[in-house]
């Protein structure tokens, strides 16, 4: 969010260097000593390599010349504060910073202290499903993804019924050239040797990530890790949030405990994902039959390798097919016979869910 921020609106460009000791000093009385991570200098960064290596120092500085209110704006705009939408019982809206919610709490407005904690995620609440749906906003750049449950509705035979086209929650409003070096960034998490997150790699498709930890409960010092992205770098498809919940008094990092658990499911799906993320393999040539006699004007739309046009509106819908089976040597039709109706009074009746405060 921060560096997204900063760069839209030039408060660093990608060769910006800033220079990440192992601490800064950030207050007057006394200053407070805002530590980086691995605790230990780091020299001159710019802002890859500063998401690359999860920089605390690079962040807090950046974020104090951004402002509390610019990236944490940012935030909400990518889905942070607010519920993703679905009809989920329980879900938690969480919490992004706001200067009321200071001003409430503490009786004085946003401190350098308080950005410079915002700025590497303290005293944010997130969810899973939140950090996922951001994924996906900033791997498209312009706008965060409304999410939906289901994808097509299908009768019996296969054919579809009904089906989901990919529609904006709200506008990102972001530079697309920040976007496109905060991509590089998340992809040298996974790939770099410098990165953070290298055993979240996948052995059929690049990754872009970003590793983190979190606060879980303090009472039993339980931490959380994090690792979060999307795929392939080049054409994102998919976006995807995991997390691990340590042991009490286990030192976790998101690369150690939460980015291995990536390659242990994805990998799981490689010809699967490799069919989803295929190109097309070739084109049709459409020439449409203009009016007034004005020269027609050649379309190319996309085929899939089935000679399946892929309409301009997105992606073609699949009905999942039926297989026709046999039952003592005699074809069975698949739509098959209708299921008898229930009576009213024995229909099952659906258990009151009372959502939490």
């Amino acid at each position: 969010m921060v560096a997204l921020t900063a760069l839209t609106g030039k408060v660093v460009e990608e060769w910006t260097e800033i220079d990440c000791p192992d601490y800064i000093e950030v207050g007057r009385k006394p200053p407070a000593k805002m530590w980086n991570w691995t605790r230990e200098p780091e020299g001159l960064m710019n802002v890859t390599r500063a998401i690359a290596r999860s920089n605390n120092c690079w962040f807090y500085q950046v974020g104090i010349e951004t402002g509390p209110s610019a990236f944490l704006s940012t935030a909400r705009r990518l889905g942070y504060g607010s519920r993703s939408g679905l009809p989920l019982f329980g879900e938690s809206s969480g919490r992004v910073p706001t200067n009321e919610y200071v001003l409430k709490r503490f009786g004085r407005p946003f401190t350098d202290g308080d950005t410079a904690n915002y700025s590497i995620g303290q005293a944010w609440e997130a969810t899973p499903l939140q950090v996922a749906q951001s994924m996906a906003g900033i791997a498209n750049g312009s706008v965060l993804p409304k999410l939906q449950m289901i994808r097509q509705v299908q009768d019996p035979a296969g054919g579809v019924l009904q089906a989901s086209e990919p529609q904006s929650r709200n506008p990102l409003h972001l530079d697309p050239d920040a976007v496109q070096v905060v991509h590089q960034g998340m992809y040298d998490v996974a790939h770099a040797g410098w990165g953070t997150g290298r055993r979240g790699s996948l052995s059929f498709v690049e990754v872009c990530a970003k590793t983190g930890t979190g606060q879980w409960r303090p009472a039993n010092n339980q931490e959380i890790a994090w690792y979060a992205g999307f795929f392939p770098a080049e054409n994102p498809r998919l976006a995807f949030a995991v997390l691990y919940e340590g042991d009490p008094n286990e030192k976790v990092s998101g690369g150690r405990k939460a980015a291995p658990m990536i390659p242990e499911f994805f990998e799981n799906f490689k010809s699967e994902i490799q069919d989803m993320i295929r190109p097309p393999s070739k084109a049709l040539i459409v020439v449409e039959e203009p009016e007034g006699g004005e020269p027609a004007i050649p379309t190319v739309l996309p085929v899939d390798e089935d000679g399946n046009v892929i309409i301009p509106s997105g992606k073609i819908f699949r009905a999942i097919p039926v297989e026709p089976h046999e039952e003592d040597g005699e074809p069975v039709d698949p739509v098959g016979e209708a299921l008898p109706a229930i009576p009213v009074d024995d229909a099952p009746v659906a258990i009151p869910v009372e959502e939490d405060e």
